[in-house]
This record gives C-alpha cells, sequence and structure tokens, in this order.
C-alpha cells in the first residue's frame, strides 16, 4: 500500500460510498484503506477511528447537502410553493451525484441508535423544519391540503425521489427502460407538489 496524497472532499466521498456499500459494521478501516488504495496509518493519523472517521464522512456530504438545499431555496425566490420545488429539485440534484448520503440515512434508520440520533437531530430535523415552515405557510394560504401533509410529504421525498436519485437503476425495473433519470426526478418533484396542492375547481 503506498502512501499517497489525497484530498479531504475526494477521500470523504469514498468512504460514504464504502460505508454505503458494506454498512457501518460490515466497513473496516482496513477495507475502506484496501478499497480506495489508501495507507492504513495514514487514514488512522488523519482521522483516528472508524467512528470518526463514519462522522467526518456524514458531516463532509450532508454539510454539503444542506448548502444545496438553502442555495435551491434561496433561488426560487420568495413563493413557498417555489421554494418547495427548488429545495427538492436540488436534493434530487444531490442524492444523484453523491448516491451515498440517502443509502446511509436509510441503513441507520434501519438501526435506531447514536449514529441515527446524531443524523436526526443535525440533519433531517433541521431540514425538515424549512419544508415544515413553508408547508404550513401554504396551509395557512388555503395552497396546500389540510391534514398531516408534511408527514407525507416527507416520506414521498425521502424514500420516493431519494431512492429514486440513489438507485438510478431502479428505473429500468420498476417503469421504462429508456428512462431518462433527470427527466423522471423532475416529474417525480411535479407530481409529489400536485399531489399535496389544493387545485381549483373546472
Amino acid at each position: 500500500m503506498r502512501p499517497r496524497q489525497i484530498s479531504d472532499e475526494i477521500l470523504l466521498d469514498s468512504v460514504l460510498a464504502a460505508f454505503a456499500d458494506d454498512g457501518y459494521d460490515g466497513a473496516s478501516m482496513r477495507q475502506v484503506c484496501r478499497r480506495l488504495d489508501f495507507s492504513h496509518n495514514l487514514l488512522n493519523k488523519r482521522y483516528g477511528t472508524k467512528e470518526s472517521l463514519w462522522y467526518a464522512a456524514v458531516d463532509h456530504g450532508l454539510r454539503s447537502m444542506l448548502d444545496q438545499l438553502a442555495a435551491g431555496i434561496l433561488e426560487a425566490g420568495d413563493d413557498p410553493l417555489d421554494q418547495l420545488r427548488g429545495a427538492m429539485l436540488r436534493f434530487v440534484a444531490v442524492t444523484r451525484a453523491n448516491p451515498s448520503l440517502v443509502r446511509i440515512l436509510h441503513q441507520e434508520s434501519a438501526h435506531r441508535g447514536p449514529r441515527y440520533e446524531y443524523l436526526l437531530n443535525r440533519y433531517v430535523t433541521p431540514i425538515n423544519e424549512v419544508g415544515l415552515r413553508s408547508i404550513k405557510q401554504l396551509q395557512g394560504d388555503g395552497r396546500v391540503r389540510p391534514g398531516p401533509v408534511t408527514t407525507v410529504f416527507f416520506h414521498l421525498v425521502t424514500y420516493g425521489l431519494g431512492v429514486m436519485s440513489s438507485h438510478p437503476e431502479s428505473l429500468s425495473a420498476f417503469g421504462d427502460a429508456n428512462a431518462d433519470p433527470d427527466e423522471a426526478a423532475k416529474l417525480g418533484v411535479e407530481m409529489v407538489l400536485d399531489g399535496i396542492r389544493v387545485h381549483a375547481a373546472q
């Protein structure tokens, strides 16, 4: 194993993929190093334990996602429905570019523990609170259905669009083999928004 220079960004993206593929318990430090062709001693010096490496990797990936979601909302303007759309489109783009993020969220939600609580409190809840404010405002204006729309919305986004973007191969397995992933994702965003909106009587 040869020592080599590698940026934290590239390294942590690769580490995320290793944890997404093998799970936290299945990915040892030595396996991660072999996968990355990276010195085990250098990885230990840089990050210490496997636990520290996991936290560094998810912080790197999810902070980037939060930044992208905030940018999508900011660019969408003042309308809360447009803000939801902008955030959803950014979410799909980020998870398509780095599918490990949603896969790790799904893994940890199936094994509730300190890592899941960390993800929930530091990332999932703040993301949901942004959407909750927009949805509550839209409900107050009569533009979105009444009831527990937020629960349904985030389920559809995380477990629907999230799976679509993090497992693009599923498009051919469950639908049109020739579907363009970008177009399918955009259509999915509009279908979710159409589903929660109140439509004027024809």
